[in-house]
């Protein structure tokens, strides 16, 4: 079987975009302004939320590590530079970013799957 990355299923995809919780050490109070409760997710670990894209060839052109572990993917991306890019038109209308469900209704340009 012969892949070829540069081409996609879904004409005008950019990104792949998704989230992932980082487990890291539990935080010092100074570390954290005393939320340490905030950095505890609920799978059950001290960790810190990532939000990465990968382009059509699968390589990694964006990641950002500011949220603490209970912040869901769908609030994280409305402060980052990528939505920036998207809100302020940047990216063309006529491409998008595909992304899982919890991306879903956070911007006309990020595709996520119909649920049932």
């Amino acid at each position: 079987m012969h892949l070829n990355f540069g081409k996609t299923l879904l004409p005008g995809t950019v990104l792949a975009l998704d989230g992932i919780v980082i487990e890291t050490r539990k935080p010092y109070h100074h570390e954290v302004n005393d939320n340490i409760n905030g950095n505890y997710n609920r799978k059950g670990y001290f960790g810190m939320i990532a939000i990465s894209a990968c382009d059509v060839w699968c390589r990694f052109v964006y990641s950002n590590l500011e949220w603490n572990g209970t912040t869901n993917d769908s609030v994280a991306i409305r402060f980052i530079e990528l939505f920036d890019k998207l809100e302020s038109g940047s990216i063309p209308d006529n491409l998008h970013i595909v992304a899982d469900d919890a991306f879903c209704a956070t911007h006309k340009q990020i595709l996520t799957h119909i649920p049932n």
